[in-house]
């Protein structure tokens, strides 16, 4: 807010106007998201256990769809097909390979995510290093101001 310069209020209502148009809320939810786990932890952690459990969610619907034990509600136009048939077991297609997949796929994404976020607290930390050393500096130069401005008076007062 203070990089924008504007009020809580001004925003919250900007996000309630975006979140009220369906389309948009579609688009730029995830980016809100990412926002708010850069600037926050505890959305980052709840975000990335979100994600961690649709994995799971994701691989035990493969292992159980490739079983064929996926009850009929959840199979994909299941009043017109049948289950599938098993299929032959090939060392690619078993539960521990998923699995193993699977477990790559998180860790590759939660590491891509934990860069992410430790270049952006870098980067936050360089940018308040930048702003302390202006101010200090900022500083000195005000004090030297006042020194050569106050020699400047004494000169000026001194006669001729």
């Amino acid at each position: 807010m203070k990089d924008t310069k504007l009020r809580h209020d001004q925003i919250m209502s900007a996000l309630k106007d975006m979140n009220s148009k369906k389309d948009l809320r579609e688009v730029f939810q995830g980016l809100f998201e990412l926002v708010l786990a850069i600037e926050d932890y505890e959305v980052f952690v709840t975000m990335m256990t979100q994600k961690n459990i649709e994995l799971q969610q994701q691989a035990l619907m493969m292992i159980l769809k490739q079983q064929g034990a996926l009850p009929e509600s959840l199979v994909e136009g299941s009043a017109t097909t049948p289950p599938p048939a098993p299929r032959p077991n090939h060392p690619q297609d078993s539960e521990e390979e998923i699995m193993r997949r699977v477990l790559e796929e998180s860790k590759r994404e939660y590491e891509e995510e934990q860069k992410k976020f430790k270049s952006a607290v870098k980067d936050k930390a360089e940018m308040e290093r930048a702003v302390e050393l202006s101010k200090q500096e900022f500083l000195t130069l005000d004090a030297n101001r006042q020194t050569e401005k106050h020699k400047l008076n004494q000169e000026l007062d001194r006669p001729l």
